[in-house]
């Protein structure tokens, strides 16, 4: 509870650009700790976005799954969830849940990686941003998912 409420309230005096940077590098970090962990003891088969063409992977990651992921596993959990009168926390958990559900098809390295770390990560950014707007939620949120996935995406290439 201490990590969600460090994160909702640490960057209350409002700099949404420097909260995407910083949620952008910071659950990139917190989540190749278990996609390494995991990739090693678990030997899964690569997965499919990782045999992606490098133009592909770039729009796929910097552009289409920061925004419809947004909208589809933030915006509308979130906002459902607000509207059903579910507190911050449970706005999260919900989204994050889902999150993990659309990435776990990609491997359990993947699944707890990028679905569950990421997840929260932009779980957390989109509800604490949508007091100000959904419009800021919105970008925030894909902003800091686009800056997640452009380490990773460099992370493949040097390792391609």
């Amino acid at each position: 509870m201490a990590f969600l409420r460090w994160h909702r309230e640490a960057w209350s005096g409002g700099r949404p650009l420097a909260y995407a940077w910083w949620i952008g590098v910071e659950s990139t970090i917190v989540g190749l700790i278990p996609s390494i962990v995991l990739g090693v003891l678990l030997r899964e088969p690569e997965p499919a976005v990782a045999r992606m063409s490098m133009p592909d992977l770039i729009l796929a990651g910097l552009v289409l799954a920061p925004v419809f992921e947004t909208l589809l596993l933030q915006w509308l959990p979130i906002t459902l969830g607000a509207r059903c009168g579910l507190a911050f926390t449970g706005q999260v958990v919900l989204s994050t849940a889902l999150f993990t559900a659309a990435h776990l098809p990609g491997g359990i390295a993947v699944g707890v990686a990028a679905g569950l770390v990421g997840g929260l990560y932009f779980a957390i950014a989109f509800a604490r941003w949508r007091t100000r707007s959904s419009w800021t939620a919105c970008w925030v949120t894909a902003l800091a998912h686009a800056i997640h996935n452009a380490i990773v995406i460099a992370l493949v290439a040097l390792a391609r």
